[in-house]
């Protein structure tokens, strides 16, 4: 049990009736069983790539089940964000206008859960980019509506890069709203001819925190950040390879500077205004690095829940441990436990 406050801001969610939602309007999707086991692997036979997994009629899709988890480890609050594919396009392979109502269904199933544990859950909305009008309107709903308290985007949507000019309005929106973006990785496209990270689910493993890193990369250089300077990203996976390999930018700087570009501070110092999570599999040295470059201030308490080991349970024991692991005074623990989502959130 854990004896302060804890809220978890990056853990999924399979809603009831998205799989039946998902085979209505995605003919490309394929459910497969895994092995002789509960778990259903989803593919995209159309990529031919592996999206996500899912496991009926447990935790991944029954809040009754993941309550008795979150009272066993001391979780006091979930922010509830769908799990893969949500209404990221290329994974999904799916028309614009199913894109949109899918977006709406998962909506309206996740704000159904919060409403009937107000105390427990947090909604987050998923976004459907077919076009600026249905994103804006759906964005619209999820926070007037339905009481949304953040976005989920993706590190790619439709082969598109997260720092493209098509996606600003949302930007300007997130900002208005000052709700967060939880930003999650997801799959290149097939074009982009990188099928060999299919073998040994390595795409899983590493390939999505390579793929934060080239979106967080993306926003800084691109100058989003400076365009949306109120823009607050939560970044999965304790913001990728950053933390480790964030000396390396000083490789672009040199080529920036041999073009005439002088950035008026080191390009690490822009990535710190990112926060990122602690979906790390209890790995604590790399919490130590995150720490060292993103501190207690913008570093944010998550689990994947119910991904990972013991549907899920694992994870909640590996992430608190490493939180607890780095030493921190009891204020420290407090920010990155349950005051930074808080004030991220907007909640009490």
């Amino acid at each position: 049990m854990q004896d302060m406050q804890v809220i978890d801001i990056f853990c999924h969610i399979f809603p009831a009736g998205f799989m039946e939602e998902l085979q209505r309007r995605c003919p490309h999707l394929s459910f497969r069983q895994a092995g002789g086991g509960a778990a259903l692997n989803i593919f995209n036979t159309q990529s031919g790539y592996w999206v996500a997994y899912v496991i009926p009629n447990s935790s991944f899709d029954t809040p009754e089940k993941r309550l008795e988890d979150m009272d066993k480890y001391g979780v006091d609050i979930q922010v509830l964000s769908a799990s893969l594919p949500g209404a990221e396009p290329s994974s999904l392979s799916a028309t614009p206008e199913s894109l949109v109502k899918i977006a709406s269904f998962v909506n309206d199933a996740i704000a159904d859960v919060v409403s009937r544990h107000p105390d427990r859950f947090v909604g987050v909305a998923e976004i459907p980019v077919a076009s600026e009008e249905s994103a804006l309107e759906e964005f619209d709903r999820a926070v007037s509506e339905l009481g949304m308290k953040a976005i989920q985007l993706y590190t790619q949507m439709g082969g598109v890069p997260i720092d493209n000019e098509r996606f600003h309005p949302i930007f300007e929106r997130a900002v208005k709203y000052d709700v967060p973006i939880l930003l999650h990785p997801s799959n290149p496209p097939p074009s982009q001819s990188r099928s060999y990270e299919q073998d040994y689910s390595l795409m899983l493993l590493f390939g999505w925190p390579y793929e934060t890193t080239l979106a967080l990369s993306r926003l800084v250089i691109s100058g989003v950040l400076e365009k949306f300077p109120n823009l607050k990203i939560v970044s999965h996976h304790m913001g990728g390879m950053i933390a480790y390999f964030g000396g390396r930018l000083q490789i672009y700087e040199n080529l920036a500077a041999m073009r005439g570009v002088k950035y008026p501070k080191p390009l690490l110092e822009y990535f710190k205004v990112f926060y990122a999570d602690t979906v790390l599999g209890g790995h604590l040295p790399a919490a130590k690095c995150g720490y060292e470059v993103f501190g207690p201030d913008h570093i944010v308490f998550a689990t994947d829940y119910p991904f990972g080991p013991d549907v899920g349970r694992a994870f909640i024991r590996q992430a608190i441990n490493i939180v607890k692991g780095l030493g921190l005074s009891e204020e420290e623990q407090a920010k990155i436990f349950y005051k930074n989502a808080k004030k991220l959130l907007n909640i009490r």
